[in-house]
């Protein structure tokens, strides 16, 4: 029979006892102790409360009680509660039943029994929630991240036999449902639901998260289903923060699988304050809070505690703590005033992050070309020029590697160029070499994850990321044909197109290293190997129509063609086929797989050897361009090579240097298996290769692998490696083949899908191991690194997508003060603006099994992050659509949604840090910043604060920022020789290491810090306060109106007001005194010098970030379209010389009134009818 069935009929006999459970309530009691302690418990402690549920029902039908008042009654029946909620629940439910009330019959009476206030520590987190917790009663806290609409969901079923017509009512229990298993009266099993004659009830689902200030370091959050029933439903909003009592249940598995997953069945809802409550502040932590609250260098400390390893930028570090403390939030009888405070730092770009000029870069065509020779062009035709160098915008595709290791294929944007003058030679084990600026960031694999490291860091031993394998845009490659010579001379056959035969005659060819012109008229070939021979015998007849010339010898054979036309075509469709610096041909890269098969089988053949002993294949020339183009063409099928230089007598005695090209290990076996050899002797000896997998390596941590196999409750001999191998990874060794890796990772994630585990941290390293173990990724063994110092040019590409791209076959990488804050703030989300959407800060409506098929709302970032601090990077790359977003949450803190018809607004009481970089790379000095940020001015002057950091050339500032860096990174290395040598530092040293890179405030107290400090000071403004802000305020305003500007609004007061009140509640104040307000004024008079000053007068003027122009230019503006309407009254065209003729006496210069023009053209006030005039869009 059918478990489904069966699970019916047991349903339906639970249902027909509980019937009759109400009238025998003799038999109930004595059978089930539980319910007479109910009883005597509801009349001790809520006999009132349930006759006012009685006297309101249906519209109160929930007793809430109180855990606490259960453990003092009874603390057996509390423990037993959770051990075994369903029986307990239904105890004192059926005691509530006992109660005789004359004013309505308690049969029709269904009161839910729910129970709230349990203790901190019975309450777990999502994270540790396991298989031991099943069917019990537990209590977690979170914040809704989806929910559903309320939905019905049917309680009891009315069943009616499709034969005899006879009903049943079954109780539904569990997420399926049930029916009966067959009908008593006809034993058929056809039935239909009466629906009219069903009862039900209330249901809603949503899916929780772990708090954001309850995640350590880079964990991701913990997730759990819910599901509500009855009276419960609506009780919370995605971003809430809610606590939950429920019995957890197993959800419902596919078919066949062993792995369940779980939901919380709740049956209480309590709605959380959110802002930092979550953060528990003990007696012995308020104490030394108020210790360093009355510290008359308070804020010094806290500014040094913010990124101490970022020199300077004081007035930054000081805005982001007051930032943390925040303003009061100001609830008004017809609005509410914003407490958060926010901030926009705008900076150019690190410092240089750039190649030298002669670094080869991987295009999608399979090609590689100079850096400098791809950018001079570009530069020559568009150069924007900027302090140090210049940029050009660029389109073109470019190979990069995402954010999973895999290539994938971008775009190039900007190229750009300036000059550097601290280098960095990088050489690996594979034989590449790359030079750098020291800034220049290389991709390392740090833990499990892919991350870059500036070049200045990167030492011998450590590994970078290379290519395995690269996919290209191949064609068919054209060729050119030539006018035929003397009528006398030989006729050839001339290919339309590239085919697999002239691949291979041009490998012969390269093999040969001679030169081919038009000069020339005799082609020659020389072999040993017979297959060879009469291969390129075999092509020259038929494909070219040429029957060649031999010539044998003991121990060669020569093969020559005699044909100026041939001689002619080749040069013409390859003339990279010379003596000297030959390489690979342009079109053979292009072409397509089995072309470049067929090259590299002839090439290697003949040019090539095979060393049994090392495993390995090599292919030696003087030409290092061409070495270079084989290791790239191998890439194409996954085949890895090394470049190496060849020490001989031969060669120190001609004066040439010798490259070769090893294919080795493993990836000689692909070679074999991919491309082939011709010869039968090549063939033979490759068949006998021993393939090692010595270098081709994933530089995991050894511990790493412990830590997740001892999770998993899996053994060193479990992995199907010898299992001294695995041990010796384990034990840090050696380093796991790449190979071994596949097994390694495979069997770990089997083992985890298969187990009743449920941990985040370890899924997402799980993952990353596994995402290693598949990346295309080669990982290159870095053998030197030389700095030095040479002044020249260094050039840089802006890509799309994981910003990256690929440099002498080296990956190359193309917001440290958002970080930081970051990891201090209480509550945070960090985000950045190239990979984040609208609605993943806003909220989004998705359709899916969650939701029953239904739509449902999805929190982002902003509202997860409500009552702390959201960082946004990158800010001004986020598309403009999706940046509408950000206008309600920053200034209403509110989020309206109107999605699927769903309408509803989340609170987003969030502030933000938002940073941007200038739209030209660079700033340009005499440029209003407006025009230099790709950001609207209704978005800008929304923020409090704004700041410039900018990269000056100073050479007492750069010395000291050199100082600094460099007794940064001497100090960690010499905690790092300590712990590695297990020396011990003298008390002395240690503690002014210490004091040199930790920050004063230890990170932990300081998040308690702000947490106390936000909950439970409410500073007031002192008359003091409030007349040293008016008088800035009305004095900033009058200089305005002096000057023909506005220099302040009402935004910037009431952002002084929330600055002042972050400065008091730093010290702990509960009032607003007057040097608040002078921390307040000094701040935002250097954000208003910074970021409002006219570049042109030398003022301030807030109508730079009101309108994005200043006031000066709006006059002109509106002068100008006055001009030309006055004059186009006439109904002709108004010539722009004319209206040079005017404006020029009032400064206005011919460069300007372009300008000026444009604008108006673009708000569409004026057009263009013919060149050189204009006329208005409307008539006054």
């Amino acid at each position: 029979m059918n478990p489904a069935k069966l699970n019916a009929g047991f349903a339906q006999q639970i249902g027909d006892s509980m019937a009759e459970l109400s009238t025998e309530e003799e038999f109930a009691s004595s059978e089930n102790p539980y319910i007479e302690k109910f009883r005597r418990f509801f009349e001790m402690y809520y006999k009132k409360g349930i006759e006012d549920c009685i006297e309101n029902y249906p519209e109160k039908r929930s007793i809430n009680v109180d855990f606490s008042l259960l453990e003092k009654f009874d603390y057996t029946l509390a423990d037993e509660l959770i051990e075994n909620p369903d029986l307990i629940i239904e105890s004192a439910k059926q005691a509530l039943k006992q109660f005789a009330f004359a004013t309505l019959d308690t049969k029709e009476v269904m009161l839910n029994v729910r129970f709230f206030n349990f203790p901190e520590g019975n309450r777990v987190l999502l994270r540790n929630i396991c298989a031991a917790q099943l069917n019990k009663l537990i209590c977690v806290e979170g914040v809704v991240k989806q929910i559903t609409d309320v939905l019905p969901k049917i309680k009891v079923a009315t069943w009616q036999c499709n034969r005899c017509g006879n009903t049943y009512k079954i109780f539904q229990t569990g997420q399926s449902i049930a029916e009966p298993s067959f009908c008593d009266n006809c034993r058929h099993r056809d039935f239909s639901l009466l629906e009219d004659q069903s009862e039900f009830l209330d249901y809603q689902k949503m899916q929780i998260q772990e708090p954001l200030e309850a995640l350590k370091g880079s964990e991701q959050p913990t997730s759990l289903d819910v599901y509500l029933a009855d009276d419960i439903v609506n009780k919370a909003m995605p971003g809430d923060s809610v606590v939950l009592v429920g019995i957890l249940r197993l959800a419902p598995t596919k078919k066949g699988r062993p792995v369940f997953g779980r939901y919380l069945e709740c049956i209480y809802v309590e709605q959380k304050q959110r802002e930092f409550e979550e953060i528990v502040v003990t007696p012995e932590d308020e104490k030394k809070i108020r210790e360093l609250a009355k510290d008359p260098e308070i804020y010094d400390k806290l500014i040094k505690s913010i990124a101490p390893n970022i020199y300077g930028h004081e007035d930054v570090k000081e805005a982001i703590v007051l930032q943390l403390f925040g303003g009061v939030k100001k609830i008004l009888p017809t609005q509410q005033i914003r407490g958060n405070i926010h901030i926009l730092l705008v900076g150019d770009p690190g410092v240089a992050k750039c190649v030298s000029g002669d670094t080869k870069i991987l295009l999608c065509d399979g090609t590689m070309q100079r850096i400098s020779e791809l950018a001079e062009p570009l530069l020559k035709r568009n150069a924007i020029r900027i302090d140090d160098g210049a940029y050009a915008e660029a389109n073109f595709s470019i190979p990069l590697m995402d954010y999973n290791g895999k290539l994938v294929n971008g775009k190039a944007l900007r190229i750009s160029k300036r000059i550097a003058k601290n280098l960095v030679l990088i050489k690996t084990q594979a034989g590449r070499e790359l030079c750098v600026t020291d800034t220049h960031p290389l991709f390392i694999c740090d833990s499990t994850k892919i991350k870059a490291l500036q070049a200045s860091k990167i030492k011998p031993g450590m590994f970078i990321a290379a290519p395995k394998i690269i996919r290209i845009e191949t064609a068919k490659q054209k060729l050119i044909p030539i006018k035929k010579g003397k009528k006398k001379s030989l006729e050839i056959k001339m290919p339309s197109v590239l085919n697999r035969d002239v691949a291979r005659l041009i490998g012969y060819l390269l093999a040969m290293e001679q030169s081919i012109d038009g000069k020339c008229n005799k082609i020659r070939f020389r072999s040993k190997e017979k297959g060879l021979f009469n291969d390129f015998k075999k092509i020259a007849i038929r494909t070219f129509g040429l029957r060649p010339a031999e010539r044998c010898s003991a121990s060669v054979k020569e093969i020559t063609i005699e044909s100026r036309d041939l001689a002619e075509f080749l040069h013409k469709n390859f003339p990279e086929i010379k003596a000297k610096n030959c390489k690979v041909p342009a079109s053979i890269m292009r072409a397509p797989n089995d072309i470049a098969k067929d090259f590299l089988k002839a090439i290697i053949e003949a040019k090539g050897s095979v060393c049994n002993k090392k495993g390995a294949i090599k292919i030696a020339s003087s030409s290092e361009e061409l070495i270079d183009s084989l290791l790239l063409l191998l890439l194409r099928f996954g085949i890895v090579a090394k470049k190496e230089k060849v020490k001989n007598r031969v060669a120190k005695r001609n004066g040439k240097t010798i490259y070769c090209c090893v294919i080795f290990g493993e990836f000689a076996e692909r070679y074999v298996k991919e491309i082939g050899f011709i010869s039968e002797r090549k063939c033979r000896i490759s068949e006998k290769q021993n393939a090692k997998n010595a270098d081709n390596v994933v530089p995991i941590e050894g511990p790493i692998l412990r830590k997740v196999r001892r999770k998993l409750g899996l053994n060193p001999s479990d992995f199907i490696i010898p299992k001294a191998t695995y041990c010796n990874y384990e034990r840090g060794k050696k380093k796991p083949s790449r190979k071994d890796m596949h097994i390694i990772a495979n069997v770990l994630l089997s083992k985890y899908l298969s187990s009743e585990l449920y941990d985040g941290s370890l899924e997402e390293t799980l993952l990353d191991i596994f995402k290693l173990a598949r990346s295309d990724v080669f990982w290159d063994k870095v053998v030197h690194v030389k700095k030095f110092s040479k002044k020249g040019w260094v050039y840089d590409i802006e890509t799309t997508h994981a910003h990256n791209f690929i440099s002498n076959l080296l990956f190359s990488h193309n917001s440290q003060i958002l970080t930081s804050a970051n990891a201090i703030a209480p509550k945070s989300i960090y985000v950045g603006g190239k990979t984040t959407s609208g609605v993943g800060l806003t909220a989004t409506a998705v359709k899916d099994e969650f939701g029953e098929g239904t739509w449902t709302l999805k929190a982002g970032a902003l509202v997860l992050a409500s009552g702390g601090i959201a960082m946004v990077d990158e800010l001004d790359k986020m598309p403009a659509e999706e940046r509408v977003a950000l206008h309600e949450a920053m200034e209403q803190g509110t989020v309206s949604v109107a999605k699927a018809g769903i309408i509803t607004r989340f609170k987003t009481d969030t502030s933000i840090l938002a940073a941007a970089n200038p739209k030209f790379s660079r700033f340009e000095t005499y440029e209003p910043l407006i025009e230099q940020i790709d950001l609207p001015p209704t978005l800008i002057s929304r923020f409090d604060l704004f700041f410039l950091i900018r990269d000056v050339l100073d050479k007492t500032l750069d010395r000291e920022i050199a100082n600094f860096i460099l007794k940064t990174h001497r100090a960690g290395e010499k905690i790092s020789n300590a712990k590695i040598r297990g020396k011990k530092l003298s008390k002395k040293e240690d503690e002014e290491l210490k004091n040199f890179i930790q920050p004063v405030i230890e990170p932990e107290l300081l998040r308690k810090y702000i947490s106390f400090a936000r909950q439970h000071v409410f500073p007031e403004l002192s008359d003091e306060a409030m007349k040293e802000l008016a008088d800035f305020y009305v004095k900033l305003r009058e200089k305005g109106k002096e000057e023909g500007s506005y220099a302040a609004t009402h935004r910037q007061l009431e952002g002084l007001v929330r600055l002042s009140e972050a400065s008091a509640r730093v010290r702990l104040s509960d009032v607003v005194e007057k040097q608040d307000a002078e921390r307040a004024i000094r701040l935002l008079k250097r954000s208003l010098k910074d970021v409002v000053t006219d570049p042109e007068t030398g003022k301030i003027d807030i109508d730079l970030i009101l309108t994005g122009q200043t006031h000066t230019q709006l006059e002109n503006m509106h002068r100008v379209l006055s001009i030309i309407k006055e004059k186009a009254k006439s109904g002709e065209p108004v010539s722009v010389e004319s209206i040079l003729a005017e404006v020029s006496q009032s400064g206005i210069t011919s460069e300007k009134l372009d300008d000026i023009i444009n604008k108006l053209e673009k708000k569409g006030e004026i057009y263009r009818p013919k060149h050189g005039y204009v006329k208005p869009t409307q008539k006054d």
